[in-house]
């Protein structure tokens, strides 16, 4: 494992309790988030095979940086579906809201709806019900 690319040391095995597992540490020249790293993790599962064959045991990669990529590679791949199923079920409860297709999908501007022309409002009728809104001064402190 020395002669990978960016390997900086590898530690000597450590055998475990039962005489039949060893850790060995493998530490590289970059840091954990380095595309360098990434490579050499890919590297070593890709090799881990041939290792194995080798030395006649089960090669495993794994440690805090192995499982930040594997979770990283994981969550990158649901992205897009997760995306998807937030989308379409905002369209659907938009369906069931307004029950037609066009309304959720086609979008509105807040210009277009300015650009409609209001009615005027309608005149008090002479009855003598009191004063309008809009004729009566405004209070201070509303």
């Amino acid at each position: 494992m020395k002669t990978l690319p960016d390997v900086l040391t590898v530690t000597p095995p450590k055998l475990g309790n039962d005489g039949r597992t060893a850790v060995v540490s493998v530490i590289p020249r970059s840091g954990p988030h380095d595309n360098a790293t990434t490579d050499l993790v890919k590297t070593i599962r890709a090799e881990a095979p041939a290792m194995a064959a080798t030395d006649g045991g089960a090669v495993s990669v794994t440690g805090p940086t192995a499982v930040g990529i594997d979770i990283s590679n994981r969550l990158s791949s649901s992205l897009v579906p997760f995306a998807a199923l937030v989308v379409g079920l905002s369209l659907v409860l938009l369906l069931i809201k307004f029950r037609s297709i066009v309304v959720p999908i086609k979008p509105r501007s807040a210009s277009s709806s300015r650009s409609e022309p209001r009615s005027a409002p309608s005149s008090p009728s002479s009855s003598g019900a009191g004063p309008t809104p809009s004729s009566e001064p405004p209070r201070p402190g509303r």
